[in-house]
């Protein structure tokens, strides 16, 4: 009784049907009761004076205003026409004898038994005037005639789903429209449509229980039973305007706005699309029902925790929420009957309310704790439920948008009342579910119960969703509450996710093995293709070329210098201070044949950051030229000028021992940038080295082919451009610097055709795409990459004449040079970015939540990288090494990288990485919105 007082029947048989120790629930509310002032509680309402005047309530006059705005939107749209969103529709199965003239009776007895149905609202200076019409028969019948060879269960669909999408003209036009389709003598189905200004979702019960009542008269000849109604909806709305007043509204005011201060605009999720500047309210509806021994499940374990099921399944949406989108503050809305007076629940009319449920998720705290917030929450709401959401909203003054709505996005609903067996004489009625097409706000998850268990109803916005994100979503939501009943006491941020099939599917897009020579060392891999084509040319710059045997043999020579005059020991770090040219590529493999490893040192480096990476290294050696000498900066090392020591070089023998070197052993140290402090010096194996270019699934270079080099030693694309030709006997093309410089000179070079596979930033890519987008159209095989790539100029590229291959390459340079590639065909016209694509070979990548899970696909977590590319670590670093290069449990060793990815599904059901941003930046970059630490560049 108390429960009924305070909240409505509505909240008196949730509690009543979910709980069955009611003590707790009501003390709650009594004790919440007994804070309030008499004067305060509502009075009982009485039927009004002024039967002249026809008051709106505060929910029919927002939607009479959404209405105005809507007709503006649509330019010439006729004063009160509203498009579908706020339809209440059903669709109702009569399987059994109906007899028209009894149901059009009927009809007409229950619009005239309730005023709203026959309501109108015109505007008249501007405002709002509510006019009442005759009692009228809302009834058309169709047969449905089929042609041969027609879907019947299509077709109907189809009709039902036009039908409620119909749209009212507020002004005119009776608010309650009904189609019976004749299926057959004993089948038919009966279609309802009403506004949503005269009706809500508990009035179409009552609707059918009254007209249930008034067809059995009608069939009978006899008069209705049902008794008169003490009041009309417009006694209500005179009501709420008097009564919801000076301090009563004033209290549940300062109760709003002090739960709400402060809240976030927004709630992003992951999307399909970029959130439109002005939303269509255009939706869907997918359904999950989860199945009867988990409805069980959760209802004995609501019991157990002292909460409503209601306040479980929310707590366990918002941990979907929140894991979905990475924000803390969780608001969610949520319909309230809002009939908390006994004179109102057998009325139709529009009296649901909105409330507005907050709560703090953190990926720490337990799921009982967050259920327990979860309960004050909503019995705090209950307890405040008066205030119109209407109200809340102009006196909050949200931040408006015409791209969402105000002050949250995302609603839930629970429907568990037991549902009483209806019939229209000897027809039994079953209700059916029309797909309105439309979507009051970015998702909706309302939940029923019925005897196959709770079914999950996702409504959701088709300017943000596909339907197969949502299907995702849903089985996310069917694993979560599985999870949640296993570990209630786990922390919100490890309860898994994943399905079993999606766990698979992500294990197969993760990468894996394959064969290629991972024991080999580089000078050794090297040798073989020396061997196999000696004359081949391995290497031009400006009129200069050297063939792999020349090439072979100057390395050779220079290696033996080397060891006769500095002895360095197997996995010394020898310094590489040149400039571009032949004398680059064979001191590189020079110090590889002596066992050492390469440390490239831009000579347009500042002398003390040289100097710093030189002795961080240990350097004994640096290989230079005369010209670069005196910018090196003073140390403990030793020199070696190639150009200077020329003849001596010659004079060496060509033959040097193979053996000092394998796959583990270092290749090079490559030094980062610094730009956030200490620069990194990563070591990098050979292998990672030979996994990149050797016998990999990614790019075929072969015999003949020539390779642009245009990135400095320093910069580990050089690792692709010279490696890559030099271990598969194709040519390195060196480009001068002064070239590689000038977009135009650039874009000279690649019309005289001289090379045909090359690697360019994706800044150098966009400038020369802008020059010209054909210039690229006689390459074989072109690949950009490093930075947020701009698709209008991969659109212009592909447009113009593409390459054979265009390839979108990321990684970074922990992880050797390339670690994922993507295949570029077409680029749609609503992307905002280009896929990094998949895993090369012997790559894998996951995707991972901050607790090291993996993320389901669409949704945003940081990349992963392990595999053969993985560095050693950084030099001189063990602490950083461990923080960056992670051990993980399951995944065996990866490097964070630090940027923010997600799997998307491609049309071939594969998978490929879209690149956000850096986890450490805000970004807000199609629907994410990510706030961590501070900015790393």
């Amino acid at each position: 009784s108390r429960i009924r007082t305070a909240f409505g029947t509505n909240i008196a048989l949730r509690l009543l049907f979910e709980h069955p120790t009611l003590a707790a629930q009501a003390a709650a509310i009594e004790a919440e009761r007994r804070g309030t002032p008499a004067e305060r509680l509502a009075p009982p309402i009485v039927p009004r004076e002024d039967r002249d005047t026809l008051p709106l309530s505060f929910a029919q006059q927002r939607l009479w205003f959404l209405a105005q705005l809507e007709g503006s939107a649509a330019g010439d749209a006729p004063d009160g026409v509203q498009s579908a969103t706020y339809n209440v529709t059903a669709a109702l199965g009569l399987d059994g004898t109906l007899d028209e003239t009894a149901l059009r009776a009927a009809l007409c007895a229950l619009t005239a038994r309730h005023e709203s149905l026959r309501m109108n609202v015109r505007t008249e200076a501007g405002q709002p005037v509510l006019l009442l019409r005759e009692a009228y028969d809302p009834l058309s019948v169709e047969d449905m005639a089929l042609e041969t060879g027609e879907d019947r269960d299509a077709v109907l669909r189809a009709r039902a789903a036009a039908h409620a999408a119909a749209p009212f003209d507020l002004a005119t036009e009776p608010l309650l429209r009904l189609t019976l389709l004749r299926l057959g003598e004993s089948r038919q189905v009966l279609l309802v449509n009403l506004h949503h200004i005269a009706a809500d979702g508990w009035s179409l019960g009552v609707l059918v229980r009254d007209l249930s009542a008034l067809y059995a008269a009608a069939l009978a000849d006899e008069p209705c039973a049902l008794p008169p109604l003490p009041v009309q909806y417009a006694d209500y709305a005179a009501w709420q305007r008097d009564w919801l007043s000076g301090a009563v509204l004033e209290q549940q005011i300062a109760y709003w706005r002090d739960r709400l201060a402060d809240a976030p605009a927004l709630l992003e999720l992951p999307a399909d699309r970029p959130r439109p500047a002005t939303r269509t309210c255009r939706g869907g509806h997918r359904a999950l029902t989860l199945a009867p021994e988990l409805t069980d499940r959760l209802e004995a374990f609501s019991r157990a925790k002292g909460v409503t099921l209601f306040m479980t399944l929310l707590a366990g949406f918002k941990t979907l929420l929140h894991r979905y989108s990475g924000q803390e503050d969780i608001l969610v809305g949520s319909p309230i009957a809002n009939r908390t007076q006994a004179q109102t629940e057998e009325l139709v009319g529009f009296f649901v309310n909105t409330l507005v449920l907050r709560s703090t998720v953190t990926r720490e705290t337990s799921f009982e704790a967050l259920l327990s917030r979860v309960r004050e929450t909503a019995l705090d709401a209950y307890a405040h439920q008066d205030l119109p959401f209407e109200t809340l909203v102009n006196e909050l003054q949200p931040e408006r948008s015409l791209s969402h709505s105000p002050l949250f996005q995302v609603m839930f609903a629970l429907q568990n009342a037991p549902q009483e067996e209806l019939r229209l004489g000897d027809a039994a009625i079953q209700t059916l579910q029309p797909d309105l097409g439309t979507a009051k706000f970015d998702l909706t998850l309302s939940i029923e119960a019925g005897p196959q268990g709770l079914t999950c109803n996702w409504e959701y916005a088709g300017d943000l969703f596909d339907p197969s994100r949502i299907d995702r979503m849903a089985a996310h939501y069917s694993t979560l509450l599985e999870s949640l009943l296993a570990a209630p006491e786990a922390s919100v941020g490890t309860l898994p996710l994943l399905t079993e099939a999606e766990r698979a599917e992500l294990a197969d897009w993760a990468g894996g093995a394959s064969a290629y020579p991972r024991e080999d060392s580089l000078a050794d891999l090297f040798g073989e293709i020396v061997a196999a084509t000696p004359d081949a040319p391995a290497l031009r710059f400006g009129e200069t070329e050297l063939s792999y045997a020349e090439l072979d043999a100057r390395a050779s020579r220079l290696a033996a210098y080397i060891d006769a005059h500095y002895a360095p020991e197997p996995g010394a770090v020898i310094g590489l201070c040149l400039e571009r040219g032949i004398d680059l590529v064979v001191a590189m493999l020079a110090i590889l044949k002596t066992g050492g490893a390469y440390l490239p040192l831009d000579p347009d480096l500042p002398a003390e950051r040289l100097g710093y990476m030189i002795e961080e290294a240990k350097v004994g050696l640096v290989l230079s030229q005369q010209a670069l000498a005196e910018a090196l900066p003073d140390g403990t090392y030793s020199q070696l000028l190639i150009d200077s020591d020329e003849a001596e070089i010659a004079a060496c023998d060509a033959s040097v021992p193979s053996g000092r070197s394998d796959g583990g052993s270092l290749a090079y140290v490559m030094y980062t940038s610094g730009s956030t402090g200490r620069p990194k010096g990563v070591m990098v194996p050979q292998r990672a080295v030979t996994r990149l270019v050797r016998d990999t699934d990614y790019i075929e270079i072969k015999p003949g082919d020539r390779i642009a080099q245009a990135a400095t030693p320093a910069f580990d694309a050089a690792t692709f451009e010279i490696w890559g030709a030099l271990l598969n006997g194709a040519a390195v093309e060196l480009l001068d610097r002064d070239d590689v410089l000038d977009p135009d000179r650039f874009a000279g070079l690649l019309r005289e055709q001289r090379f045909n596979i090359m690697f360019l930033t994706t800044a150098l890519f966009n400038r020369l795409a802008q020059i010209d987008p054909s210039l690229f159209g006689s390459l074989d095989t072109l690949l950009f990459g490093g930075e947020a790539v701009d698709p209008r100029w991969v659109r212009a590229v592909l447009k113009a004449g593409a390459p054979k291959r265009l390839l979108h390459v990321y990684g970074p340079t922990e992880c050797t040079t390339f670690a994922t590639a993507h295949l570029v065909e077409e680029v749609p016209d609503s992307a905002v970015t280009v896929p990094i694509g998949s895993p090369i070979a012997n790559t894998i990548a996951h995707i991972l939540d901050p607790d090291g899970q993996p993320v389901p696909a669409g949704i945003p977590g940081e990349l992963h990288l392990g595999g053969d590319g993985l560095a050693d670590g950084y030099l001189d670093q063990p602490e950083l090494t461990n923080q960056r290069f992670i051990l993980h449990p399951v995944f065996g060793r990866l490097y964070k990288t630090g940027d923010l990815c997600r799997w998307n599904r491609t049309l071939s059901g594969g998978g490929a990485i879209d690149y956000l941003g850096r986890t450490d930046h805000q970004i807000k970059l199609r629907g994410f919105r990510i706030e961590l630490g501070e900015i790393e560049a």
